[in-house]
């Protein structure tokens, strides 16, 4: 039988020269979402929506040759420009929700960044708990990873050429 366990990754960065509401729009808005949210790529166009209201529904598919991946969930609470918070569902969680809080403060010449997430991990019931204390250390590790490469990206798209 499946369970899940849970453990908080965090993440941040400075984007310079880039307004807090610059940095909020290119969370809201589907078409900067798609440029920035997939570091690995695809072969097609990302697609992204947004109903950026509370309990408003938002998602995102990038397409390889292998597969599709899917990320979507319903916004919790918009605070505009400093912080959304929202449910992640993506396959690996087995459609359990995990919690992701973006807050974007204003700082000398930019934006300061934070991204906070509940990384859900499903393994065995079965499973010992240091290995899975293990396989938690790891997923934190490599949730952590991946924003920063997404935040390469969206540093790219807001900071002037």
């Amino acid at each position: 039988m499946a369970k899940y366990s849970r453990i908080i990754a965090q993440a941040g960065c400075h984007i310079h020269h880039a307004e807090p509401a610059q940095v909020y729009e290119a969370w809201t808005n589907p078409e900067l979402m798609k440029t920035w949210m997939f570091p690995s790529g695809g072969e097609k166009e990302a697609d992204a929506e947004a109903d950026v209201s509370e309990g408003g529904a938002w998602s995102i598919v990038n397409e390889s040759e292998d597969e599709a991946y899917r990320a979507y969930g319903k916004y919790l609470e918009i605070n505009p420009p400093e912080r959304i918070k929202k449910t992640l569902v993506r396959k690996e969680t087995g459609g359990q929700d995990e919690k992701i809080t973006v807050e974007i403060n204003s700082i000398l010449n930019g934006s300061q960044l934070i991204v906070t997430q509940d990384v859900v991990f499903l393994h065995h019931e079965q499973l010992a708990e240091k290995v899975v204390e293990e396989h938690l250390r790891e997923e934190r590790l490599r949730t952590e990873k991946y924003w920063h490469e997404m935040f390469s990206l969206l540093s790219k798209q807001l900071t002037p050429s």
